[in-house]
């Protein structure tokens, strides 16, 4: 389980931990980000109500479920959403706590994303990387002239 800080320790969040008949790991997503990683890259299922827990878990193919919850984050569902457009834009996989029975319900109606959406959104993502790190280079390169230019004129 992967969540959000400003959900750990929900009610809701400890009765569905309490009806687990396996253990189950809490990621504390407030720890070093390479340690989540491998925490969350050690399941074989994430219910999550941390948006990085859930792009996680698609980046690495392991089934998930976003859980929204009562108390709200900040910016609601948006983010969570505009992420299931992409990787499961036609069955997103967001499900409201209150309407999850158990630990076991919550693992049987997690899905992976579309590995293949993942992947394509991956390539974008690392296409604009070097696109802004080539545009950050030439101005970064160009900054010393325009500094002489204003100082001299």
């Amino acid at each position: 389980m992967v969540p959000h800080y400003v959900h750990v320790g929900d009610s809701d969040l400890t009765r569905l931990l309490q009806s687990a008949s396996q253990t189950v790991t809490v990621v504390n997503v407030q720890s070093d980000p390479l340690r989540v990683a491998r925490h969350i890259a050690a399941c074989r299922t994430i219910i999550t109500t941390s948006l990085h827990g859930l792009i996680v878990a698609d980046s690495l193919g392991i089934p998930a479920l976003w859980l929204r919850m009562p108390r709200a984050l900040s910016g609601g569902d948006f983010k969570f959403r505009d992420h299931e457009s992409v990787v499961r834009p036609s069955r997103p996989r967001g499900m409201d706590i209150r309407d999850v029975e158990s630990m076991a319900h919550a693992v049987s109606v997690a899905r992976r994303a579309n590995a293949q959406r993942v992947e394509h959104a991956i390539g974008a993502i690392k296409r604009s990387g070097r696109m802004i790190l080539d545009v950050t280079r030439h101005e970064t390169a160009s900054l010393p002239r325009a500094i002489m230019r204003s100082v001299m004129s």
